[in-house]
């Protein structure tokens, strides 16, 4: 296969030792290049199978039995995991932080930056809309029962927090107000 490669300008790559339930990201985590993995015996090739990254032909170096994994194999995911679960429980110490000052009578966006946090204000939402790269209108449904000024509880969005203030409540507008003419 290097000969082949070689002669054709190819590059050769080896993966780690992968499960059918791991993401293969050096395969752009392709369904298809992973079920033909997991089709192939040792040595034998794929035929060319495509990624978002191109085209690859895939051979199988060995097969190993399922085991538990020792420590060098999972050691790069268990550093992963443990700087993912650090950095979620460190943004929800800083959004409980947040809030209490607040609550203690500092303003927001003061609050925000003395912390180390990038305040940023929105456009009004509805119930049934949004905040780009925050959250939808359904998950910040208590923010609608806050009066204006009042900071909301963090909200978990994930590895991520967000706590909010309602810094305005416009009066909602129906159709036919809006289409009133005063004469």
């Amino acid at each position: 296969m290097d000969d082949l490669a070689k002669q054709y300008h190819l590059t050769v790559n080896e993966t780690r030792p992968v499960s059918a339930t791991d993401p293969l990201l050096e395969l752009a985590n392709s369904q298809e290049a992973k079920d033909a993995i997991f089709r192939l015996k040792p040595v034998e090739l794929s035929l060319p199978v495509r990624t978002d990254r191109g085209y690859v032909v895939l051979s199988v170096k060995s097969i190993l039995t399922a085991h538990q994994g020792s420590l060098e194999e999972v050691r790069d995911r268990l550093i992963t995991d443990l700087k993912r679960e650090k950095s979620t429980d460190l943004a929800k110490a800083k959004a409980d932080e947040l809030l209490k000052r607040v609550k203690a009578g500092e303003k927001f966006d003061a609050a925000a930056r003395a912390l180390g946090l990038d305040p940023k204000t929105s456009d009004p939402i509805a119930r049934d809309g949004s905040i780009p790269g925050a959250a939808s209108g359904k998950q910040l449904g208590a923010a609608f029962n806050l009066k204006a000024g009042d900071a909301g509880a963090p909200l978990s969005l994930g590895q991520n927090w967000l706590v909010y203030r309602v810094s305005e409540k416009p009066r909602p507008t129906s159709p036919i107000s809006r289409n009133r003419r005063s004469r």
